[in-house]
């Protein structure tokens, strides 16, 4: 069974191919990080940081060759492989990824979150369709199976762009209504607890700290959002500097 020390490999642009998501994680996992408490009046604590330079030490590749989001937890790679769907690679030997198995349901897969074997996968259906979240069943990698998919009517053409999964709720970054929070007790039949959406409407991705949830909301900029009663989220601020924000991962302060 899955815990919380996990990784998530967040997306760099809109496509990324395996080898690059390999290459980043490998890389990541090479990195040497030494800190030390600064001897100071000020007591900053300080930290050092010895650089290295990334290389490909293997990669997957498939049908469609198109790869939005990658999460991993030990030796498995899950997958948001577009129309290959969820796929789930062994990356015990990084020069030789394998895949142990996939599901395809027709959707596009764009994002991943797995936990307590648990795959939570933002999809969108395609024009015209209302489909934001995939709940698949992983404990047997080989088998994956489908538990239920998430249906945003009447919204037309939602995109599950991004999923953070903790304490039981499901936050799920969407195209066309906001933040949407959800209740994971039924994994069969999960329900909408709360959604906080403004200006543009459109989220791209959420990462979550302690009460908060950090939304990247393309034109509205970055959200951070209290989200310690989710039926009713509510902003506390955010930051705009003209552009469309996309991606968002937090690491400490």
């Amino acid at each position: 069974m899955h815990n919380n020390n996990k990784k998530k490999i967040k997306k760099i642009g809109s496509i990324l191919t395996i080898s690059l998501i390999f290459m980043i994680l490998i890389s990541n996992n090479n990195l040497h990080v030494e800190r030390k408490d600064s001897k100071t009046l000020d007591s900053t604590p300080k930290t050092s940081i010895q650089s290295v330079s990334p290389m490909e030490l293997g990669q997957y590749s498939d049908d469609y060759n198109l790869t939005s989001d990658v999460f991993v937890f030990g030796d498995i790679a899950y997958v948001a492989g577009w129309y290959d769907g969820l796929e789930i690679i062994n990356i015990s030997d990084p020069s030789n990824p394998t895949k142990l198995g996939n599901l395809t349901t027709g959707n596009i897969a764009r994002s991943v979150f797995v936990s307590n074997d648990i795959a939570y996968v933002g999809i969108s259906g395609g024009p015209g369709l209302s489909y934001s979240l995939e709940i698949v069943n992983v404990s047997d990698p080989s088998n994956p199976v489908l538990l239920h998919t998430r249906d945003e009517s009447p919204a037309v053409w939602s995109m599950g762009f991004d999923v953070f999964v903790s304490g039981g709720i499901a936050y799920l970054a969407e195209t066309k209504n906001g933040l949407l929070i959800f209740n994971m007790s039924d994994l069969t039949n999960p329900f909408m607890l709360g959604r906080y959406g403004d200006g543009y409407n459109m989220s791209c991705a959420v990462d979550v700290s302690g009460h908060f949830a950090y939304v990247a909301g393309y034109e509205d900029g970055l959200e951070i959002i209290d989200v310690r009663n989710p039926k009713e989220p509510k902003l506390l601020n955010s930051f705009n500097d003209g552009g469309s924000v996309v991606e968002v991962h937090v690491v400490g302060d």
